[in-house]
């Protein structure tokens, strides 16, 4: 089934090119969105008992984020709007993911994509498949800029259900200690980019940042 999805995602982007991004960067936007409303609602069920106080603080938080993701579809976000409602709903849609899947099956997904990830770079599958010409407009609609490099949108997803999950399985400080070695794996894959251009974004991040989880897992 997940080779289906990723053969169908690549067809779809070398017939479509941008709008096809676009859509699904604006789906993700969406799903971030509608996260965020779960997680919410998660929050002030024990205060609340899930009553009208949620529906009221929901509605206009519903209404903001999903008509953000359509504007970004149509292109009539700025460029620091689209970037913080990618990053934010990157985060929630992430945040979700990490709080409902089992650790072990955490750790599985999160190692099988940093290896698909290694394929996808060191093969240059995505150009490949969808031509040269496409590509630059592409990674301009699903990387975000970050100094002089571009970090996609996938990899924030990926570290924000990492993080998410080491919180669960092992407390603040587990996550915590997962935040920073993440970040030292992101300035190390920053460093390895200035000299061979194109890296893989998830390997270095999180195998260091899956170390406290495997710890914590491995001694409780």
């Amino acid at each position: 089934m997940s080779i289906l999805a990723l053969s169908v995602l690549l067809y779809e982007l070398k017939r479509h090119g941008e709008h096809a991004a676009r859509l699904l960067m604006s789906g993700i936007a969406a799903a971030g969105v509608l996260s965020g409303l779960i997680l919410l609602q998660l929050w002030m069920e024990p205060y609340t008992g899930g009553g009208a106080a949620f529906y009221l603080l929901a509605a206009p938080l519903a209404y903001l984020g999903l008509y953000s993701s359509f504007r970004y579809y149509a292109g009539s976000l700025s460029e620091r709007q689209a970037g913080l409602l990618l990053t934010v709903s990157a985060a929630l849609l992430g945040s979700m993911l990490g709080t409902f899947f089992p650790t072990t099956f955490t750790v599985v997904l999160l190692v099988s994509l940093s290896l698909l990830d290694v394929v996808f770079i060191e093969t240059n599958l995505l150009a490949r498949t969808v031509g040269l010409q496409r590509i630059g407009s592409l990674m301009s609609v699903t990387t975000l800029p970050i100094s002089e490099f571009g970090v996609g949108l996938g990899d924030l997803l990926v570290y924000s259900i990492l993080v998410t999950s080491s919180f669960f399985r092992g407390g603040a400080y587990v996550a915590l200690a997962t935040v920073a070695l993440i970040l030292l794996g992101v300035i190390v894959t920053i460093r390895i980019t200035k000299s061979r251009h194109t890296v893989a974004g998830l390997p270095i991040p999180i195998l260091l940042g899956l170390a406290p989880t495997i710890l914590t897992f491995a001694l409780t």
